[in-house]
């Protein structure tokens, strides 16, 4: 079997989950699309949902392209999980996988699978916003933030001023509620 050095950093963010007894709250923030690893991630941490090992808190899209959301809900759906909360980047300078590759595989999981809550990627709920809610809920020191995909995200969290979700600045949000922050480049 062929694996390739990429799939090897994905098997190194979820083995993470291997020393923890409760199930770790996780967000996974994706770039979906543009190949197939990050369909491996989302899988991977399902399984560690099924096992008792993860809680999956949401998932994030780091690229903008129209069809990354409607893709993460079908993956969703495909493991039981219709309701997990899906945010997306909204910076206009985000990338945007389209106009770089030509893919086609999303559209044909769409095309038999149907859209979801969003009718694209455009109109899920921004990723800044979903980061403050959830990490403001979450127990102190509990959140595993999982990225395979672009830091659009973290890097807008980090930056965010403190504001009606949260009287701490991202920085400081992240430093009380991340346990680790796991990335693969």
């Amino acid at each position: 079997m062929f694996v390739m050095k990429r799939d090897f950093c994905l098997l190194a963010v979820f083995l993470t989950f291997l020393v923890s007894a409760a199930p770790v709250p996780v967000i996974l923030d994706t770039d979906i699309g543009p190949d197939y690893d990050d369909v491996g991630a989302m899988a991977l941490l399902h399984v560690l949902a099924d096992r008792g090992e993860a809680k999956i808190l949401g998932v994030v899209a780091s690229n903008r392209h129209r069809d990354v959301v409607p893709v993460i809900e079908i993956l969703n759906r495909y493991y039981g999980r219709p309701e997990i909360p899906v945010a997306a980047v909204k910076s206009p300078n985000a990338p945007d996988l389209s106009t770089t590759r030509k893919v086609r595989w999303p559209q044909e999981l769409i095309r038999k699978y149907g859209r979801g809550r969003y009718a694209d990627t455009t109109a899920a709920p921004a990723a800044l916003d979903f980061y403050r809610r959830t990490l403001t809920a979450s127990a102190d020191g509990s959140v595993t933030i999982c990225t395979v995909g672009f830091l659009d995200n973290v890097a807008e969290l980090l930056d965010s001023p403190a504001d009606d979700v949260s009287p701490l600045t991202g920085r400081e949000l992240v430093a009380k509620k991340v346990k680790r922050l796991v990335c693969m480049a």
